[in-house]
């Protein structure tokens, strides 16, 4: 059974929305290799929608050029991954990566419309209709787009930023651990860990207009000065331990006082260490994660093949 209009116009219209989302999401990913996790998570759900819709678009006879169309998402993240790897291996290819993601990854979310738009005006039902869902997805994302990019917004940024305020909203609702006492090993540990993780010596944390950032710079703060606190009650009691011993057998306190550290000897010409030749890897490395997914690739082209050949 041929695939009907309306059935089709969704489809167009959630082809449109991953698109828009894969420009968006190459936008924010972090440069390898510390963006290679999220890159995966990506890639993965941008290979399982075409992967899903397969099997009812060749059923329902859809055109072979809509049924491509599906894996223009998975091809941008692809391309992504291509030019952040040869930026790796050869800086000089890192303004190719950043004029690929510019934008939000503008230029290929351009082309993928402009090829559904060419779809769309060889199909003469419902023609009016694609075109204006079309326009209704792009015409916001390229006013935000490049709204970002004349005032110089960054993008990755603002997601960490939003990602620490709520980690920090859900660290300040914590209960205190112990009794009375903010000195206790959980809270060090949390609050040491946030503060750790969201505060650095550069850290702004002056009041803001905008409400957002004002947020984020609050729940900061909140945990600088528990974590201030926490450290002078440690610091306190440290020192009382230190300064005070009692005598066994008759009571008395006699005064400590702290031995100075000993003087660290200069260093000579047979102290200094050359640099390693080569980092130790962990985990799986680059070039077996592009041989897994071309491999994927190929055992996937090749079993669709088959099966049409078979057909």
């Amino acid at each position: 059974m041929p695939l009907k209009h309306a059935q089709e116009t969704r489809l167009v219209f959630l082809l449109g929305f991953a698109i828009a989302l894969a420009g968006i999401t190459c936008a924010v990913l972090p440069p390898l290799p510390s963006g290679i996790v999220p890159w995966v998570v990506a890639m993965i759900v941008a290979v399982l929608y075409p992967m899903l819709l397969s099997g009812m678009l060749r059923r329902n006879r859809a055109d072979n050029t809509f049924r491509r169309l599906h894996w223009f998402p998975a091809g941008m993240l692809l391309l992504w991954f291509v030019l952040q790897g040869g930026a790796m291996f050869f800086p000089d290819l890192a303004i190719f990566a950043a004029w690929y993601a510019w934008g939000w990854t503008l230029p290929l979310v351009v082309l993928g419309f402009f090829l559904l738009l060419v779809f769309c005006l060889q199909v003469i039902r419902q023609r009016v209709v694609r075109i204006l869902l079309l326009a209704l997805l792009f015409v916001p994302f390229a006013t935000g787009a490049l709204v970002t990019e004349q005032q110089g917004i960054d993008l990755p940024a603002r997601v960490t930023a939003f990602v620490n305020a709520h980690r920090g909203d859900v660290l300040a609702l914590l209960p205190q651990w112990g009794s009375g006492s903010v000195s206790s090993a959980p809270s060090d540990l949390i609050a040491g860990n946030a503060v750790s993780s969201s505060i650095s010596e550069d850290t702004n944390l002056d009041p803001s207009d905008d409400p957002q950032e004002e947020r984020w710079r609050a729940s900061l703060r909140a945990l600088k000065e528990r974590m201030d606190r926490v450290m002078m009650e440690r610091w306190n009691n440290t020192g009382a331990d230190s300064s005070v011993s009692s005598t066994e057998g008759t009571g008395s306190l006699i005064a400590v006082e702290p031995t100075p550290p000993a003087p660290e000897p200069e260093p000579t010409i047979t102290d200094t260490v050359t640099d390693p030749t080569h980092l130790p890897a962990s985990g799986m490395e680059l070039g077996f994660l592009v041989v897994t997914l071309i491999g994927s690739y190929s055992a996937a082209v090749h079993g669709r093949a088959k099966k049409r050949f078979l057909a």
